[in-house]
């Protein structure tokens, strides 16, 4: 058994901690991700524009239009 084979075998009893240490990790960097599309949005409207474009508009923000379009068009000051 190679260094490889001892280190997993000293792993082997924290391997759901290990495992779950992994998930959290991923789903904590979606949501970092999530932060910053959500950003666009309100800079939009700080910046006296649409919050979403009405037609076009990058993938992203198509995305963002879908999912969360009407919560901003519930918001808004119009």
């Amino acid at each position: 058994m190679g260094r490889g084979g001892r280190l997993f075998s000293l792993l082997r009893p924290y391997a759901p901690l290990f495992i779950a240490n992994l998930v959290a990790t991923i789903v904590a960097s979606v949501l970092n991700g999530a932060t910053f599309v959500l950003l666009i949005p309100f800079l939009r409207t700080l910046f006296g524009q649409q919050p979403l474009p009405a037609a076009g508009g990058s993938t992203v923000e198509r995305v963002l239009a879908a999912v969360a379009g009407p919560l901003f068009s519930a918001g808004s000051r119009r």
